[in-house]
């Protein structure tokens, strides 16, 4: 019982965790649309242009986008086709969750650490830039992020098969 209230606690500070840095990244949109905005102005209005500030839209939007999405699973905001989902009893959808974060999720997040690590380790070797003249350096910081996006997400879907396997396979509730 002891190693059910360890993994419990540990659970719990995942959520926070992941919530803690999905709201604080949420604020990235407000920066973003204020960024995209000046960006138009200089563009139309003044027919002034630089590549890395369209390369700064494209960091902003996907640090928010990828360092969310950990966050966005935890509150069941993500994309799902509920054409079955939606008609299942809460315990039937408890094992449907149970097993697509077993078969599917946790596998596949593994996965894509392992070739985020080499992504982000290769582009940090050759200390990768912009391909583009004029654009920013430091690719390997937007791939570092890709990395520890699905480090998020991996330990999003341990959190929440704890919380699963304890609802699925104990007395106890949640």
């Amino acid at each position: 019982m002891r190693l059910m209230q360890i993994a419990k606690r540990a659970a719990d500070q995942i959520d926070d965790w992941n919530a803690r840095i999905g709201r604080a990244v949420s604020w990235l949109s407000l920066i973003l649309v204020v960024w995209v905005t000046v960006d138009v102005i200089l563009r139309y209005l003044l027919n002034w242009s630089r590549v890395w500030m369209m390369e700064v839209e494209t960091y902003l939007f996907s640090t928010l986008f990828l360092l969310s999405s950990a966050w966005a699973w935890q509150n069941d905001k993500h994309v799902r086709v509920d054409i079955f989902y939606q008609k299942m009893s809460p315990r039937r959808r408890d094992w449907t969750n149970w097993w697509g974060t077993t078969v599917l999720l946790l596998p596949w997040t593994w996965i894509l650490m392992q070739v985020g690590w080499q992504y982000f380790m290769m582009s940090w070797t050759i200390g990768e830039g912009s391909s583009q003249s004029g654009g920013l350096g430091g690719v390997y910081v937007l791939k570092g992020i890709f990395l520890l996006a699905f480090v998020l997400l991996f330990l999003q879907a341990v959190a929440r098969w704890i919380q699963l396997s304890v609802t699925l396979f104990t007395s106890e509730k949640e």
